[in-house]
């Protein structure tokens, strides 16, 4: 199956950006303290489903839309401090496999199996 990612709010991205839309540092999105992610609207149990695993490329994981694949990022007047910071991802980039050396793209998948 190949790599695509579609339209807003590219909920099924799955390319290697690791930056914010200010150059921001991606978190492995392992690292983040549990609980977190009921405030953010993703959930661990289907995360692999939603592209989250143990990396810090961007992802737009959740049910609800959202203004396109984001990331946590350590503050910088407080790095203890992780912030939601959105990625850039657009119809120009989204199927790009830049920076994927090395990564294996997860196959999109759906409840009943493969798309």
């Amino acid at each position: 199956i190949a790599f695509a990612c579609t339209g807003p709010p590219y909920t099924d991205y799955r390319g290697c950006k690791n930056k914010g839309n200010n150059n921001e540092t991606c978190v492995n999105w392992m690292r983040i303290p549990s609980g977190w992610e009921h405030d953010y609207g993703f959930d661990r149990s289907t995360a692999a489903q939603e592209g989250i695993g143990d990396h810090d490329y961007c992802r737009n994981p959740g049910p609800m839309p959202r203004l396109g694949p984001w990331c946590f990022s350590p503050s910088i007047s407080h790095p203890h401090v992780l912030l939601k910071v959105y990625c850039g991802i657009n119809e120009d980039n989204c199927n790009s496999k830049e920076g994927c050396a090395g990564y294996t793209v997860p196959e999109k998948r759906t409840k009943g199996g493969k798309v």
